[in-house]
C-alpha cells in the first residue's frame, strides 16, 4: 500500500497537506453530509390532507421553510446529528418523512417509520431553531436521558 500511495503522488501530498488526509480517507463518522443530499430525501407535508390536524398552506409553507433553512445553514456535523436524530443512526435512508402537526409541542422524530414531527406553533426562525438544536442534541445522552 505503501508503494501505492508513493507511486501515485499521494504519500507526497500527505506529508505537505496533511490536512487532506480526511478528505483522501473519510472515516464513517465524520463521513460530510450536504444539504441537497438531505433536501432531496424528503417527503414534503402535503397541503390537501383530509386530516382533522391539517394546517393552512401559509403556516405548512412557513414551517417547512424553516426546517429548508435549517438544513440549508447546517455543517456536516450538525446535518449528521439531524439524521441521526431523524432515523436513529447517522446514515441517510431512501425517504425521511416529514410531518407538520398540532399534535406535539416539541420537534419529535418516530425514527422507525423515519418522520419528523415539527410543531405548528412557531411563529419565527429563532424559537424554531432553538427547540431543533434542543431535541437534536438529545442524541448524544439517547432517549429520555437529557
Amino acid at each position: 500500500m505503501r508503494k501505492g500511495l508513493k507511486d501515485t503522488g499521494v504519500l507526497q501530498l500527505l506529508k505537505a497537506r496533511p490536512d487532506t488526509l480526511d478528505v483522501l480517507f473519510p472515516r464513517a463518522s465524520t463521513k460530510f453530509i450536504q444539504p441537497q443530499m438531505i433536501l432531496d430525501k424528503i417527503i414534503w407535508p402535503s397541503p390537501d390532507s383530509d386530516d382533522d390536524d391539517s394546517l393552512d398552506l401559509e403556516s405548512s409553507c412557513r414551517l417547512t421553510g424553516f426546517i429548508r433553512q435549517y438544513i440549508e445553514n447546517g455543517n456536516g456535523e450538525s446535518l449528521t446529528e439531524l439524521i441521526k436524530f431523524w432515523v436513529g443512526w447517522p446514515i441517510l435512508p431512501q425517504y425521511l418523512n416529514l410531518e407538520v402537526t398540532h399534535a406535539v409541542t416539541m420537534p419529535t422524530a418516530l425514527t422507525c417509520s423515519e418522520v419528523l414531527k415539527i410543531p405548528s406553533k412557531y411563529r419565527d426562525y429563532d424559537a424554531f431553531k432553538s427547540d431543533l438544536d434542543a431535541a437534536v442534541s438529545s442524541t448524544k445522552y439517547g432517549f429520555g436521558l437529557i
